[in-house]
Parts: structure tokens; sequence; C-alpha cells
């Protein structure tokens, strides 16, 4: 019989078995497990609401980022920069800020929005 491999998932599932049947105390089972009681009573929490899916690891992103640039503002850095692709991100919000534009966001966030759309390269850094 081969090994069985033990993965997180069946660990808790294992943790969640054995917390169910209350044949030993709980905080003997997460002294066993490594895991604090808070994280114990909240793997049973989960379980109890949701079954097995419960156990299932979440992403930590958030659903929503509030301070994120809008669509129409990189799509306009990105016009400006594809019209003039020697400017940098400073000279891009100097020329914008006289064009009345004030609220733009920092110079590194809008090289960034360059480097997402493929139009800063290594290569072209490195020769200058």
């Amino acid at each position: 019989m081969p090994w069985q491999e033990e993965t997180i998932m069946f660990l808790k599932e294992e943790f969640i078995r054995r917390a169910l049947s209350k044949a030993e105390s709980f905080k003997q089972l997460c002294s066993e497990f490594k895991i604090t009681r808070k994280t114990g009573y909240r793997l049973l929490q989960c379980y109890q609401r949701e079954g097995l899916s419960g156990l299932v690891p979440r992403s930590k992103k958030p659903l929503s980022s509030p301070f994120k640039t809008s669509q129409e503002m990189e799509d306009l850095l990105v016009t400006m920069r594809l019209k003039q692709p020697t400017w940098g991100a400073r000279k891009i919000i100097r020329y914008l800020h006289n064009q009345g534009i004030t609220t733009l966001p920092a110079a590194s966030t809008i090289t960034e929005i360059f480097k997402r759309y493929n139009l800063i390269s290594i290569e072209e850094s490195l020769k200058r």
C-alpha cells in the first residue's frame, strides 16, 4: 500500500472529522495539528456554514480598489505615450497639467501603466 500524501485539504478534513467526533479536547487537537484554537474554531465555523467548500482557501484580493486609476485616464495616458513615444511620465504629467487636467496619477503610477501596456521596455531604458 503506497503512502498517502497529506495535503492541506486532507489535514483540514481530518481536523474537522476529529473535532466533530469530540473524542479529545479541542485544545489538544489544535495543539496536535499545530494551529491556534482561534484558527480551529474558524475552520469549524466555515465547515458548518459551507461544508467542505468552506475549507478551500479564498483569494485575499480586494473586491474593489477605490483608488485605482480610471480606464479613461489610462486611455488618455496611453494615447499621449503613443503620440509622443519619447516622453516619460513626468513630461506627460507636465503637458496634461498645462492643458488643464489637474487630477493626474503619480509619475510612478503612469510608468507602471506604460509597462502594463508594453510601452516601456528594458532595452529602451538601457540605451540611454
